[in-house]
């Protein structure tokens, strides 16, 4: 297990999967996995906050609001509360005990925003996949985001919650003003914002060869998806993570930025070498 942020570490974890014997899902699936943080080079605080716990299939990027201390305390308490989950007995109690466990720190954060903060916001926003063979899942609040590489084409399965997205969705803005709107870092949900929180999820059916990408704000909005598409079909997660943490620094990298790369490799025991990462698509 792996929860850190500030400076930029990276951690590359193999994990077994199991179905129950006899299911058509019994391949066993060894997820292959790096994680890293960066405060990139205009901020001096990193806000971020990143999970990595490819012995259980539980990973989450967490990008602070509010700014300075409050939003490394908010991202900060999610990856912690997220990291002292146990290992899941199945699919619908993972996903179960992983919303609860964020709407513990949605509560926790309300209360400290009254006591301590004399109101000032202090929220994060979340993204976590979580994997039980033979599903995934996918739950977020805010900007943060996830990726999917499936047949070698990259798919964003996370929908933002921002103002740019809203008038992105209203026709009001195009695509390409996007990225370097005014509006682009305003967020409409976040862990902490708001009394009653609203997790939006998506979920699927694990495959062969499948690849998934978690990231702040920080790598979107200067890195552009057919990089992280180019990344993800040529390199193994480490590799992955470094190059494009390395792209967002060449590029001035004006916010915190995150990563976390997971690939799904060859099934257990089918051939030799199939605990190495699974061979780009």
């Amino acid at each position: 297990m792996r929860f850190f942020r500030r400076g930029m570490r990276k951690k590359e974890a193999l994990k077994k999967e199991t179905a129950p014997p006899g299911s058509p899902q019994a391949e066993r699936f060894l997820i292959v996995a790096a994680a890293a943080t960066h405060p990139g080079l205009r901020r001096k605080r990193n806000e971020d906050a990143i999970l990595e716990r490819a012995e259980i299939g539980l990973f989450a990027v967490a990008d602070g609001v509010g700014g300075g201390e409050r939003g490394e305390h908010a991202s900060a308490l999610l990856v912690e509360a997220l990291g002292r989950l146990p290992p899941p007995a199945g699919y619908d109690g993972f996903a179960a005990d992983v919303r609860a466990a964020i709407e513990r720190v949605n509560r926790a954060l309300r209360q400290e925003r009254a006591a301590f903060f004399g109101g000032r916001l202090i929220a994060s926003t979340i993204a976590v996949l979580l994997f039980h063979d033979p599903f995934f899942c996918c739950l977020w609040a805010g900007d943060s985001r996830i990726y999917r590489l499936k047949g070698g084409r990259l798919e964003r399965l996370t929908r933002d919650h921002s103002e740019v997205e809203r008038l992105l969705e209203k026709g009001l803005i195009t695509l390409e003003e996007v990225r370097g709107h005014p509006l682009a870092h305003i967020i409409t949900r976040a862990v902490g914002a708001d009394e009653v929180l609203r997790l939006d999820a998506v979920e699927g059916r694990i495959e062969k060869g499948d690849a998934f990408l978690l990231c702040s704000d920080g790598l979107t909005h200067v890195v552009s998806e057919e990089a992280i598409e180019s990344a993800l079909r040529r390199f193994g997660p480490s590799e992955a993570v470094r190059a494009l943490i390395d792209l967002t620094l060449a590029k001035g990298a004006p916010d915190n930025v995150s990563v976390v790369a997971v690939k799904l490799a060859r099934p257990c025991g089918k051939e030799k070498g199939a605990a190495r990462a699974a061979p780009s698509p």
